[in-house]
């Protein structure tokens, strides 16, 4: 049955709009819009075209300078039916709840003074789906699959928010290229869409007849999530054949034969269609919801089963950005689904993915996320290295001496100090931070403190008593000449022991001031301030050795520094130390003072994180060969690891220890046998080596799994050469031929066969091979025309 739909209005007006007040009307703009700013905000620039209920026009949003798409609702619409302002305005609030990559983001809807009604939208440059495909048909199957594939994602999270679209047709599918060149699929326009209920009944804002589905086109029949399956089916139908199921001029024929007759056979319209496709859109289209498929995820899953595509693998690497170490437990999120964690080596793996693109997100607890696009091919296994960079956070402990003290960080509730008067405080975020201290029977204290990423900072705050009354002060003398005969004591077990503080930075004397006594209370005069216990003498103790401990500062790695503390009734002495660890050597080391890095993690021999740190540091500093000890260590620590592996077969490779790179690179090939990088690289040290047989070999494996491996071709081509001299050359045609019989489609292998050719001095089989080249449209075909030459 032959296909009208392109003798079909593409919109349709059902009448006249009514002009807009001062709006001029022309073909470029039927609504009188342009030129206009709507709610003061959008500047109306184009038109962009019109369908049964609103223009759409390109503005300006003035407050973001940014471009926008804005759907203004037709002035006649919203005079005769108050009823569909209202529908329209539920649109916005519907999709504007719906955040998925393949559906249209939509950022506001208003009224403006004289009652325009309007939607502000993403603003798309790409093509509709219909014209996509009235242009490109017949579509290949993959990229069929690709495309049907993302609007099934985008349908389902619709579906998954309660929202059924009701209008799905490739007239509101809108096919963009994304940064990478990829299509990318946006679903538009659920001005009809309403939220999924048990009692939602057809109205007469069906979708268009040829999508709709039967329940639609029967009066009184429920509509529920099932009926975008079905309209789903049609545009699968269509994306296949080029033509609807049911089509005439006549909308109640249209109708008649949805309700009582079956679609023409897939194969009828295109006869490559196999018949598993031909099943899945059958069961698409089935005229009761209850034999169609349930979910849109499961339509597409379907369809991508019944053609038979080869999948691939898909292994993600993870690593900490800042140690080079495996990141254990990254949770792994593939279009926006959980799909799992990291394992102890830091991988992720997924085998029987289908070729498409992917969005690929990382997220572990102290780490920022990280997210990539990546297209899995079919029949290769493709590796990842994701490197998560740490978040902007370090650690901080405050010290007071008074247990149950309250802890203010930045005006926020943080916790209390524990008996010994500390508090501990982890993935602080770096930066400067508001610090305030209080206590019943204590002056509230304030400071600042300034903590950096990866640092361990140390705020002492001495909390001075509250001002006591005259009748206590007695009490206060004899407890003050005690603290002061204990002073005394102390200062001459210092002098006995040659110890000067403020010479030695390895001992902190901080002592609280002495409150002034005096004889007889005057009423004018406030009462000084007496302390309740002695004063402090020396700081807290400091964390013991655990891993949150804080090492005793040194006058080559600490500073002590005195922030701003509120007026109490008493000084308060205050003390922040900065104490360099591992972390901190990696942020130098981020921060490319590549020595610094090296002067702080040296301090650390056996801590892997430390020995990775050195080496990307002496790498830092152009002393490869340090770099190769340090990771050496590192293997001994954490023997398998096939990130060191790797780097230290890279580095030994840069270095022309090609012994030593097969070496590593064989032991990583036990772990990733089918990689084919590490095939090539293993190829290449076999090659320098001047080992050609096992240089073909590795070369050849890397080329099995991808196929398109230039540069295994070009050291095969020359292993050939060097294994057999003359004879090389017909084992290397013989091998490129074996390749063209699992790709004939494939440049290089025809490429090099030529060149083979040329060395055979076989003229004219060298030519034949230009002619597939040609054929091909390769540009390899000038490369070998010149070596003809």
């Amino acid at each position: 049955m032959p296909n009208r739909m392109e003798d079909k209005p593409k919109f349709v007006d059902p009448q006249p709009a009514k002009p807009t007040t001062g709006a001029r009307r022309s073909q470029d703009d039927p609504g009188g819009f342009m030129g206009r700013t709507l709610a003061g905000r959008y500047a109306i620039e184009e038109f962009h075209g019109m369908g049964g209920m609103a223009y759409v026009y390109r503005a300006k949003d003035l407050r973001i300078a940014r471009t926008v798409a804005v759907k203004i609702l037709k002035p006649d619409l919203v005079y005769a039916d108050r009823r569909m302002v209202e529908e329209f305005l539920n649109e916005a609030k519907a999709t504007a709840n719906l955040s998925h990559r393949n559906i249209i983001e939509v950022s506001d809807a208003d009224r403006d003074e004289d009652g325009t009604t309007f939607l502000v939208m993403q603003f798309l440059k790409g093509k509709p789906l219909d014209e996509v495909i009235a242009n490109d048909h017949p579509l290949p199957l993959e990229r069929v699959a690709n495309l049907f594939e993302q609007i099934c994602d985008g349908v389902r999270h619709a579906h998954a928010n309660g929202i059924i679209h009701r209008d799905l047709k490739p007239g509101n599918i809108m096919v963009m290229a994304d940064g990478h060149g990829d299509e990318v699929v946006k679903i538009l326009d659920f001005g009809i869409a309403k939220a999924m209920t048990a009692t939602a009944k057809v109205s007469r804002e069906i979708g268009t007849i040829y999508y709709a589905s039967p329940e639609q086109l029967t009066k009184g029949s429920g509509i529920d999530a099932r009926s975008d399956i079905y309209s789903l089916g049609v545009m699968l139908y269509q994306l296949l054949t080029g033509a609807v199921p049911f089509d005439d001029d006549s909308v109640e024929h249209i109708i008649y034969q949805k309700l009582n007759f079956a679609p023409p056979l897939l194969r009828h319209l295109r006869a490559e269609i196999p018949a598993p496709v031909e099943e899945v859109v059958g069961r698409t289209l089935a005229k009761d919801p209850a034999n169609r498929y349930q979910d849109a995820t499961e339509v597409s899953r379907a369809f991508w089963r019944a053609i038979s595509l080869e999948t691939g693998v898909l292994v993600i690497d993870c690593v900490d950005a800042a140690t080079r170490g495996s990141l254990t437990g990254a949770s792994v999120l593939v279009n926006g689904k959980h799909a799992g964690q990291t394992d102890a080596r830091g991988h992720w793996r997924q085998s029987g993915m289908l070729p498409r693109q992917y969005l690929i997100e990382i997220e572990s607890p102290g780490f920022q996320n990280r997210r990539a696009s990546i297209r899995v091919e079919p029949g290769e296994e493709l590796t990842i290295t994701v490197e998560m960079q740490p978040e902007p956070k370090g650690d901080l402990i405050v010290a007071c001496g008074v247990a149950g003290a309250q802890l203010e960080l930045d005006e926020r509730k943080a916790g209390a100090a524990d008996e010994n008067g500390r508090l501990f405080l982890e993935a602080v975020n770096a930066g400067k931070h508001q610090v305030r201290l209080s206590h019943p029977r204590y002056q509230p204290a304030e400071a600042e403190v300034e903590v950096g990423i990866g640092d361990q900072a140390f705020l002492d705050i001495a909390l001075a008593p509250k001002s006591i009354s005259w009748w206590q002060k007695p009490l206060i003398v004899g407890s003050t000449a005690a603290a002061l005969a204990l002073a005394g004591l102390l200062v001459w077990w210092m002098n006995s022991r040659q110890i000067h503080p403020g010479k030695d930075d390895s001992l902190v004397l901080l002592t609280s001031p002495t409150p002034e006594i005096t004889a007889t209370p005057s009423p004018d005069t406030s009462p000084s301030p007496a302390a309740e216990t002695s004063p402090t003498l020396l700081p807290a103790a400091l964390p013991s050795s655990s891993p949150k401990s804080l090492p005793s500062p040194s006058p080559k790695s600490s500073s002590i520094s005195s922030p701003t503390v509120a007026p109490t009734a008493a000084p308060t002495v205050v003390s922040t130390i900065v104490v360099p660890t591992i972390d901190g050597g990696l942020i130098a080391l981020r921060n490319k003072r590549y020595q610094e890095s090296v002067n702080i993690l040296r301090q650390f021999p056996k801590d892997p994180r430390a020995l990775k740190g050195l080496a990307d540091a002496y790498l830092g500093l152009n002393q490869s060969q340090n770099a190769v000890l340090m990771l050496e260590e590192v293997l001994k620590l954490e023997p398998g690891s096939t990130d060191i592996l790797s780097r230290l077969g890279d580095l030994y490779l840069s270095l022309g220890s090609y012994d030593k790179a097969v070496e590593r690179y064989r032991q990583l090939l036990n772990w990733q046998p089918d990689n084919p990088s590490i095939n090539y690289k293993l190829c290449r040290a076999y090659f320098n080596l001047g080992d050609s047989d096992n240089a073909v070999h590795k070369c050849g494996h890397a080329i099995v799994k991808k196929p398109d491996y230039e540069e295994a071709y070009k050291i095969i081509d020359q292993a050939y050469q060097k294994l057999k001299g003359v004879n090389g050359n017909e084992a290397a045609k013989d091998f490129y031929m074996k390749q063209r019989t699992k790709n004939d489609n494939n440049p290089l292998p025809i490429y090099y066969q030529g060149l083979a050719y040329v060395r055979m001095k076989k003229k004219g089989d060298a030519e034949k091979h230009v002619k597939l080249l040609e054929k091909l449209g390769s540009p390899l075909v000038e490369q070998l025309k010149a070596a003809i030459k």
